[in-house]
C-alpha cells in the first residue's frame, strides 16, 4: 500500500476511537521506517511511476508473531502478576483499572475482528499525564513548586508556589494537590491540562500539616471544595424506575434509602454540595429531585429554568442556519 492508503486506514481507526488522525502522508512514512528500526525488519520501498508502495521484505512477517512482541507480551503477564498482588490492598484501587487494560492488551488476539474489552478514551488524557513523573518525584523528594496555572475562561496567567501532597485522577484528568503559599489553611487542585509551566522553588518545604487526603475527599465527588462549606445532610427523590441503578452505581457512597414513597423512594445522603455534585444531579434529568437543602433545591430549579430558556430560545437556531447555508 502507499503512505496516503495506510494513512486513510489508520485514520479510520483513530476516528473510531476518538483519537487525533493524521494528516500527511509524510508522518506514515516516519511511522513506517521507526516500525523498521524498532523491530528490526526490512520494509521495502517499490517505485511505480510517482507512488511509493510498502510492505515487509518478509511476507510472513507480522508484529505479533515477532520474538519482541512476544517479548513484551511476557512482560505484561508478568506486570499482571505483580499487579494482582497489591490491586485489593487499600490506597491501590486505582490499580484495578490497570490490571484490566494489561490484562485485556495481553490476552486479546490482534486478528480478531473485534475486542473483547474497550475502554472509554478521553482524547486528551496522554497530555494530561505529560507532567506526572516530574510532580510524582517533587512530592517524594518534599520540593516545592513554583508553578504556572491559566484556569478555564482566563486568558491571563497565575503564579503559585506549592507544597505538593498528592496526585489525584478524577474522570480521566489528573490534578495535583497541595497547600499553596497564599492558601495555606486549605487544601488546593491543580489540573494537569491547566499547567503552563513549573519548575523547583528555592523556599523551605512545608510539611502535610496532618490532612488525611484520602479522608478529605471521601466527603466529595470531584474535588471542587467551595470555601468554608462542610458535608451535610441532602434528600433526594429518585423514580422507582432508576432506583435499582442508582442502588448499583450510587450517587456518593454515603447514600442510603431513607423511606419509600409513591412511585419512588427516598435517598440520604452525607456530601459536601459543590459544582460536580451539581452537575452529577441534573445528568439524572427530571427522574432525580432534590428535595433538601432548601438552597441546593433552588440552585436546581434556577439551573433547569435557565436550561428550559435556552431550548426555547435556540428551538429555530437549526432552521435559520439551514436558510442561511
Amino acid at each position: 500500500m502507499t503512505a496516503r492508503e495506510i494513512m486513510d486506514k489508520v485514520n479510520v481507526y483513530l476516528a473510531n476511537n476518538q483519537q487525533v488522525t493524521i494528516r500527511k502522508p509524510e508522518t506514515i512514512v516516519r511511522y513506517i521506517r521507526s516500525i523498521a528500526d524498532r523491530w528490526n525488519v526490512e520494509i521495502e520501498e517499490i517505485y511505480e511511476g510517482r507512488m511509493v508502495y510498502y510492505h515487509y521484505k518478509d511476507s510472513n512477517f507480522s508484529i505479533y508473531n515477532s520474538k519482541m512482541y512476544m517479548e513484551i507480551m511476557e512482560k505484561l503477564s508478568r506486570a499482571l502478576h505483580f499487579i494482582d498482588d497489591f490491586a485489593g490492598l487499600p490506597h491501590f484501587e486505582w490499580l484495578n483499572e490497570v490490571r484490566a487494560m494489561l490484562y485485556a492488551n495481553s490476552r486479546e488476539n490482534p486478528d480478531k475482528s473485534h475486542r473483547i474489552v474497550t475502554f472509554h478514551h478521553n482524547p486528551g488524557y496522554a497530555e494530561s499525564l505529560r507532567h506526572f513523573t516530574q510532580l510524582f518525584d517533587f512530592i517524594e523528594s518534599r520540593t516545592p513548586i513554583e508553578l504556572t496555572y491559566r484556569r478555564f475562561h482566563s486568558s491571563e496567567d497565575t503564579r503559585h508556589i506549592v507544597y505538593p501532597y498528592h496526585l489525584k485522577e478524577y474522570l480521566q484528568r489528573w490534578y495535583l494537590v497541595g497547600l499553596t503559599e497564599k492558601h495555606p489553611e486549605d487544601l488546593t487542585s491543580f489540573a494537569f491540562d491547566r499547567i503552563v509551566e513549573f519548575k523547583k522553588s528555592d523556599v523551605p518545604f512545608i510539611e502535610n500539616p496532618g490532612i488525611d487526603i484520602e479522608e478529605y475527599y471521601k466527603a466529595m465527588i470531584g474535588l471542587t471544595i467551595p470555601k468554608g462549606k462542610k458535608p451535610q445532610d441532602v434528600l433526594l427523590w429518585v423514580d422507582d424506575q432508576d432506583y435499582p441503578y442508582l442502588k448499583t452505581n450510587p450517587i456518593h457512597e454515603s447514600q442510603k434509602m431513607v423511606r419509600e414513597v409513591d412511585g419512588g423512594k427516598i435517598l440520604s445522603l452525607h456530601i459536601l454540595v459543590n459544582y460536580e455534585l451539581e452537575m452529577r444531579l441534573l445528568a439524572y434529568g427530571e427522574r432525580v429531585v432534590v428535595l433538601s437543602p432548601e438552597d441546593l433545591n433552588q440552585r436546581m430549579i434556577d439551573r433547569l429554568d435557565s436550561a428550559l430558556n435556552n431550548y426555547r430560545k435556540k428551538k429555530n437556531l437549526v432552521e435559520t442556519m439551514s436558510i442561511k447555508s
